[in-house]
């Protein structure tokens, strides 16, 4: 029986402090059949030199780029160039535990992409701690997190990049992906829902490196602090905030509505969700970013966790009515 291969695709930019760390771990992995793919995000450091080490001696392809993409962007690089039946992705500086791939290859079963819990934080004393922040997603996960999301994932994603297996029918529906897509796990995760479902392993299989200069800790920090002062303030910052948010998520809802896969009841829930994402873009009427609210509801993995699914619709009505008062002042100051 032939053993099917296994990619890893790996995102870099300045990565040269860990991505040797990484790779170890990666080329360690007890699966026989392997090949790690590194697409360069045009680093200005010695990232390049320390994977072109790694390729004169193990299956490592680097993939160079002059030009800076984005992290979605240079994902979408890394897996288009995979070759093999199953795709992992890995961020350049966590560390992969022993008999990752086994354990994911043999869990995914008949879905198309699994994922599986983050626990473990490597800090920068080098100390590794257990990570509680993610305790309640991974609650909500054993209950909701396996099979057909597709309205959950419409909603909103819990799915991380970093703990993803996918298999390679999702890389066909998936690329390229949407043009304005910052994250690229969320749309991942909702093509291979539609495709053949998702499966939630309930166990930690990598240590996740937290740094100042980590792009995903970095970025999830800075709106962490974005979005408390929005609340705070309820004023521009507020409904920048809105909008951005909206603006992206509108994303993933407008392109899945393009999508011949979504059966009718996701797809009303897709335009229920496009109704609901409007009001950040000052479109459409309140009582409909309300009614729309209250309808998708019930899938935000975070009011669900929180018990907070009255704040769905509010957050919609608060938001348009800042993002119109916002763009009404900036009209009369022409």
């Amino acid at each position: 029986m032939k053993i099917p291969l296994v990619s890893v695709a790996v995102a870099a930019f300045n990565g040269e402090r860990f991505i040797g760390e990484q790779l170890d771990s990666i080329l360690a992995q007890d699966w026989p059949s392997i090949e790690v793919v590194v697409s360069d995000d045009a680093s200005t450091d010695g990232t390049v030199g320390v994977v072109e080490e790694y390729a004169r001696r193990a299956p490592v392809r680097l993939l160079p780029n002059g030009t800076r993409a984005g992290v979605s962007a240079n994902f979408a690089r890394a897996i288009a160039a995979c070759r093999g039946e199953y795709i992992a992705l890995a961020d350049q500086d966590d560390i992969w535990k022993p008999g990752r791939l086994t354990r994911l290859v043999d869990a995914i079963g008949d879905s198309s992409l699994v994922y599986c819990k983050t626990t473990e934080v490597l800090d920068a004393t080098g100390s590794v701690r257990r990570e509680h922040a993610f305790d309640s997603y991974h609650s909500f996960a054993r209950q909701y997190g396996s099979g057909r999301l597709t309205r959950f994932l419409l909603s909103e994603n819990w799915v991380v990049s970093h703990t993803m297996m996918f298999k390679r029918p999702v890389i066909e529906r998936a690329l390229p992906f949407p043009d304005g897509l910052s994250f690229h796990d969320g749309w991942l995760a909702l093509v291979a829902s539609t495709q053949g479902g998702l499966k939630f392993l309930d166990e930690s299989w990598q240590v996740y490196r937290e740094h100042e200069n980590s792009v995903t800790y970095a970025g999830a920090h800075a709106r962490r602090k974005r979005a408390a002062l929005a609340w705070r303030l309820l004023g521009d910052d507020f409904a920048r905030s809105w909008r951005a948010r909206c603006k992206e998520n509108m994303v993933i809802v407008e392109e899945a509505l393009r999508r011949s896969e979504l059966t009718a009841d996701e797809r009303w829930h897709a335009q229920q969700m496009r109704t609901y994402l409007e009001s950040g873009l000052g479109r459409g009427r309140a009582r409909d970013w309300w009614r729309a609210g209250r309808a998708v509801a019930p899938y935000f993995a975070s009011a669900i966790i929180q018990g907070t699914r009255w704040k769905v619709p509010w957050r919609a009505l608060l938001g348009g009515i800042m993002v119109r008062s916002v763009d009404r002042r900036r009209l009369r100051s022409f």
